[in-house]
């Protein structure tokens, strides 16, 4: 399985537009191979065409939107939080904006959120600081950054987003960094293992 997780947009309040780059990027890994969906992290804040941007990109596949706190709740009621059982696998996952964890962005406080709400992968955003995160207890963390680097006292203001693929049990997340006119790519592997992600080599 195949999907785009990003978020934080922020347009127009904290960017004009998405840039060049993370937008071409995403559309060359969409011809290449379909989305089965799109986690959205929350906070495009009021700009409606990144919702028709992420519809495009999702095709067929679904798209789930949280809300962030910087959406308009009485203009766009997206859930808190969502959830999306991996078919033909015990593993759940989680997508939330993040503003329930404290300290922003905390990965122990990730970690015990994501066992309360019995997910064994949580997405989160609100820090706009990428990072991906396998916690001891098998909770894997992924955080897409901001997708168009917007400012926050923890971020490093430059654009990205991540592509995860399962493949039976085994996970590969790929990081997208907007490095210039180009996309740095860092891989992260892992595997399934009943209700737990674990690293491999």
């Amino acid at each position: 399985m195949h999907f785009l997780i990003i978020g934080d947009s922020h347009i127009p309040d904290r960017a004009d537009h998405l840039p060049a780059e993370i937008q071409k990027g995403i559309e060359s890994f969409k011809a290449q191979s379909a989305f089965d969906g799109i986690f959205f992290t929350g906070d495009f804040s009021k700009h409606i065409l990144i919702i028709n941007q992420l519809k495009q990109w999702a095709g067929r596949g679904f798209l789930k939107i949280v809300q962030g706190n910087m959406d308009e709740e009485e203009i766009d009621p997206f859930p808190i939080f969502d959830t999306y059982s991996i078919p033909q696998t015990e593993v759940k996952i989680g997508v939330t904006h993040g503003t329930q964890i404290s300290p922003r962005g905390d990965n122990p406080a990730a970690e015990q959120f994501a066992l309360r709400e019995g997910v064994q992968i949580l997405i989160i955003g609100h820090t706009h600081a990428a990072g991906v995160f396998l916690a001891p207890s098998g909770i894997l963390i992924l955080n897409p950054g901001s997708c168009v680097g917007a400012w926050s006292f923890i971020a490093s203001g430059i654009p990205s987003f991540l592509i995860l693929d399962i493949i039976g049990t085994q996970i590969r997340v790929t990081l997208y960094e907007k490095q210039q006119i180009e996309l740095r790519k860092t891989k992260f592997c892992y595997a399934i293992d009943g209700k737990k992600i674990v690293a491999t080599s």
